[in-house]
């Protein structure tokens, strides 16, 4: 069987577009679930749990109410100052870990809390632009979807 380029182009051109959208609608649709559903686990929370060798992971959900407002207070304070002024994304933030790391061999990250979430619940852990453009894709569900 022959190569054809013509048919190759036909038909990327007609099922890339596909295969976006579903895995876009996919994504949305999964993140818009955990917003009425606890994530019964996490990609992160299986890693640890294969890195430990342990049988099972135990943790608690906890709902909102029941957290204290001075914990979430003391969150957002070490974790994202400006948490109630973005909408996922702290661009000043970026800049400045940007100018950081381009004077510094140590590198300084910028990630707001709502993309540590997007990491945190949905991807793996690891440093890589091809992690952050998810990550990012992610964060903006969260920030358009949930409270």
């Amino acid at each position: 069987m022959e190569f054809n380029k013509k048919q190759f182009w036909k038909w990327t051109k007609k099922w890339i577009p596909r295969t976006l959208l579903g895995y876009l609608t996919i994504t949305f649709i999964w993140v818009l679930v955990y917003k009425w559903v606890n994530p019964p686990g996490t990609l992160l929370m299986l890693i640890k749990q294969v890195e430990s060798g342990k049988g099972h992971i135990y943790y608690q959900w906890v709902d909102d109410d029941q957290i204290s407002p001075f914990i979430k207070a003391c969150s957002m304070a070490s974790e994202d100052q400006n948490f109630p002024d973005h909408f996922g994304l702290d661009i000043m933030a970026i800049q400045k870990a940007i100018d950081f790391n381009q004077k510094h061999k140590r590198t300084r990250g910028a990630s707001t809390i709502t993309q540590q979430v997007a990491k945190n619940v949905f991807l793996w852990p690891g440093r890589s632009i091809v992690r952050k453009v998810f990550e990012l894709q992610f964060t903006f569900y969260i920030e358009l979807l949930w409270s």
